[in-house]
């Protein structure tokens, strides 16, 4: 089962009635509330630990995409930084005279 399949789902205005008792629900028993309206959930109220851990799941994912792309340029070489400068001078000079 996914966490998703285990969001209750709630409209703005149920949530907007009920926002204490929702937010107890949420920082208390965990729950995972997804606001919808018109039936299409708009957003979801997590527990602060859950938005923790996924900061925590996003730093060390671009951790790990800096560090394979470190080791990629070591292994392979890079552009020098003045090639792209001179290619984006290029481009932004291009694009101004289209205007």
């Amino acid at each position: 089962m996914s966490v998703v399949d285990e969001t209750v789902s709630m409209s703005v205005a149920e949530v907007r009635e009920n926002f204490a008792d929702v937010l107890n629900r949420i920082a208390y028993s965990g729950e995972r509330i997804g606001v919808s309206r018109h039936g299409k959930v708009l957003a979801v109220m997590v527990p602060f630990e859950d938005l923790q851990a996924l900061e925590a799941y996003e730093d060390w994912r671009d951790q790990k995409l800096a560090d394979e792309a470190w080791e990629n340029y070591q292994r392979e070489g890079g552009v020098p930084i003045e090639i792209i400068r001179q290619e984006l001078d290029a481009e932004v000079a291009r694009l101004a005279d289209q205007h």
